[in-house]
């Protein structure tokens, strides 16, 4: 699809633009460790929509983590447990560098 422009409804202010796309359902979940222990927080790839290019990289590198949604977006896919070295691997590649963790 190569680069396009984000519609004004997704990112009416670019410079101050804070739209970040994550997986549904997580944004309260914990890891649970050891006996059932929640101590330890989960982290999830984002990506900021307001400086994603539509690439695709991610979508190569890594599409067990990001698929284009029913509107032609990027997005993540709800995982228990992120692949953190392709992950990384598409932070790494990516030419705007939109993709990074968040912790939940």
């Amino acid at each position: 699809m190569g680069n396009r422009n984000l519609p004004l409804s997704l990112c009416p202010s670019p410079q101050k633009c804070t739209q970040r796309i994550r997986s549904v359902g997580n944004a309260q979940r914990e890891k649970s460790i050891h006996g059932g222990k929640k101590d330890k927080l989960m982290k999830i790839p984002v990506i900021d929509m307001c400086d994603c290019e539509d690439c695709q990289t991610c979508l190569d590198l890594c599409p067990s983590v990001f698929r284009r949604n029913e509107l032609g977006y990027i997005e993540i896919i709800e995982m228990a447990e992120y692949p953190q070295e392709e992950v990384e691997e598409c932070m790494k590649n990516c030419r705007t560098q939109c993709i990074s963790w968040e912790e939940v």
